[in-house]
């Protein structure tokens, strides 16, 4: 609803739209269990990043730039109102501060210019009553429209919507406004003794003064029930000498039947507009093939994160990659899930004797080989943009994929991925550039020849991976490089040579998944450069304590602490011939630690062991970490004593079997 006095737009009548949809995710419970229920898959343990060591300095900016408790009510809104909002607050030399969640009913867009850009947007804390001082509008820029602080809205292309955004339920809004009602007719009911109502006669009424039979009704109803159904009751004051007659209302005996039907229905119809796979999932009870609950929620799980979660989840990354990158905060995002996947996997046992069925020449970086086709499009997409500008459309990580696809530069991993996820906006290629967004985008993204490209790379790297591992080396070779269970001192021990040790290197991040039959040597006590003068940092194995792997069972029982030199130094040693990429000798025991079966279902193979980072305050002039005397401190402790804890790659902290 357009209002050009004031140069503003509301969604309905004192942006009542908004009020509504509040209404009805709190009073439908199906609609707010599967809400929530979203909202949880969405955020999962929070936000990570894939960049790695060359990231550290970035991501220890974000910690502070973005609170985990703003990025929860940012996913909310995004589910219950398909859109959300919040405030670019910059620093006073125009750095990035933080992303501050601002709620969307509270903000309202300015009425667009010619361009059909959004320069501004209002703020009121209730729009219902904004003629209220304390509710007076508040102007703010829009993002992108000027330096300062301003105001982001993110929301997804709807067809026919220009300012707002829509739930992606919306077509199940009545109904859930249905279940509403049919809850309070059964509370109205249960509060009226299950009966439709009565009346009651009363002989000799007629003689009765107003304000007698006006009393004499308050009486009954406050006897015979609330005040919320009193007009459950028809008082009839007639002239008959008869006795008092009370006569109820009838009664439909199927009735029960009905409303079952309808609540039936209706969570029916709410689960098919959130695109539910499993009531199971949300709360619900179902009935399935399934031996359990568990075995239908974990399968229901995974589905609905790959077909309703995740394209949520790529959607509220790129819009806020696309601020980050503006401030000069290159990151690859990602949600960590939030449970881990546990499959019962049989290890390979020592009768194996090949170790590797891969192909050597896969190369693990990234590609370029994508059609001709798809960099056209990328081209006549940035041709049309030079001209008209992007307008609304895109992000920041589209435009500059648009640019990379153009000129026929490598892509990683990653990007190929959010590339092939782009086929969910196939719907709208078709629309032309100056009429949307759609046909523009999916240009920029390389078109269909583009798209269908990274669906069929993906397909490709996630297949043909595929190494197979045996714990059949020697038990002998193990034995004999276990040299754990000392105290070593500090004066006893020198740090390994920087030539032959690669301490934070990017080829680490693609050495293949295996595993090795040696624990390598400890040097818990030897000086890294990690530490520094009252801090040193030491890394645990842990996790699975029932280990089947040979490699795994040493390093549990030998539950000793490493410097990352000596981890890394595992990786070089080629302690475990012919098990690296290709027949070589050495593998990343730092980023892989066990090893495994690599496949589509596990990337990075299928160790459940991960290596803790323990950090020890020396007591005192030295330090030896084997001491029940030493101290365990926390990261923050450490980061408050003034210590800068290094950032290691995420995958370090993971079980490769949850990767």
């Amino acid at each position: 609803m357009e209002d050009k006095s004031r140069d503003w737009v509301m969604n309905g009548r004192n942006n009542e739209y908004y009020n509504y949809i509040v209404d009805r995710n709190n009073g439908s419970p199906t609609n707010s269990s599967i809400n929530q229920s979203y909202s949880t898959l969405i955020y999962g343990k929070g936000l990570r990043t894939s960049s790695g060591s060359l990231g550290a300095e970035n991501w220890g900016r974000l910690q502070t730039i973005l609170r985990p408790r703003e990025l929860r009510k940012m996913i909310a809104d995004f589910q219950v109102f398909g859109e959300f909002s919040f405030e670019v607050i910059e620093t006073k030399g125009g750095d990035l501060h933080s992303l501050t969640h601002i709620p969307k009913q509270m903000v309202i867009p300015s009425i667009a210019n010619e361009k059909n850009e959004i320069e501004r947007y209002w703020f009121s804390r209730n729009w219902r009553k904004y003629t209220d001082v304390e509710n007076t509008p508040v102007s703010y820029n829009a993002y992108g429209a000027a330096r300062g602080n301003s105001i982001y809205v993110a929301k997804p292309y709807v067809v026919g919507a220009e300012y707002f955004g829509s739930p992606s339920y919306s077509a199940g809004l009545v109904f859930a406004d249905m279940e509403e009602e049919i809850a309070n007719t059964q509370i109205s009911s249960i509060k009226n003794g299950l009966s439709a109502g009565y009346i009651i006669q009363i002989p000799n009424g007629t003689n009765y003064t107003p304000e007698e039979k006006e009393e004499f009704e308050r009486q009954v109803k406050r006897k015979l029930t609330s005040s919320s159904n009193a007009s459950n009751f028809i008082i009839s004051f007639n002239d008959q000498e008869v006795a008092i007659q009370v006569t109820p209302f009838p009664v439909n005996s199927n009735v029960h039947k009905q409303w079952e039907a309808l609540q039936d229905q209706c969570k029916t119809q709410i689960m098919t507009a959130h695109k539910v796979i499993s009531p199971s999932l949300v709360g619900l009870s179902s009935t399935s093939g399934f031996s359990s609950v568990a075995d239908e929620m974990d399968m229901s799980e995974r589905q609905t994160i790959k077909r309703v979660i995740k394209p949520k989840q790529d959607f509220i990354l790129d819009a806020i990659e696309e601020v980050l990158v503006n401030y000069g905060i290159n990151l690859d995002l990602y949600f960590a899930p939030l449970t881990e996947e546990v499959v019962e996997v049989k290890e390979e046992t020592a009768e194996l004797s090949s170790h590797v069925c891969m192909s050597e020449n896969i190369e693990l970086e990234s590609y370029n080989d994508y059609p001709e086709a798809a960099k056209n499009n990328a081209k006549r997409a940035l041709k049309w943009v030079e001209k008209n500008g992007w307008g609304s459309c895109g992000e920041a990580t589209g435009k500059k994929r648009a640019n990379q696809i153009a000129n026929g530069e490598n892509l990683s991993k990653d990007t190929i991925s959010r590339m092939a996820s782009f086929k969910r906006h196939q719907q709208h290629k078709d629309v032309p550039y100056s009429e949307g967004c759609g046909g523009l985008m999916w240009d920029s993204w390389g078109g269909s020849a583009g798209v269908n490209w990274a669906i069929s790379k993906m397909k490709e790297l996630n297949m043909s991976t595929h190494v197979c591992m045996s714990d059949g080396a020697p038990a002998e070779l193990a034995d004999s490089l276990i040299e754990l269970g000392e105290t070593l001192d500090v004066s006893e021990w020198t740090m390994l040579s920087s030539a032959y040790v690669d301490y934070d290197t990017d080829g680490d991040l693609y050495d293949l998944v295996q595993f090795a039959t040696s624990t390598g040597t400890a040097r818990p006590n030897s000086k890294s450069v990690q530490d520094n003068k009252d801090i040193a940092i030491r890394y645990r194995y842990v996790g699975n304590k029932s280990p089947q792997r040979e490699f795994c069972r040493k390093m549990m029982q030998a539950n000793k602490l490493y410097r990352k030199e000596d981890i890394l130094q595992m990786n070089k040693a080629g302690v475990n011939d012919g098990f690296g990429l290709g027949g070589s000798n050495s593998y990343s025991i730092w980023l892989y630690k066990g090893g495994g079966r690599m496949s589509a279902n596990f990337p990075q193979g299928t160790c459940r062991h991960k290596w803790q980072r323990e950090i020890y305050l020396k007591n005192g002039s030295g330090l030896d970490v084997n001491s029940p005397l030493a101290k365990t401190i926390s990261t923050s402790e450490a980061r408050r004593k003034g210590y800068k804890v290094p950032t290691n790659e995420s995958i370090v902290s993971i079980k490769p079997h949850n990767a």
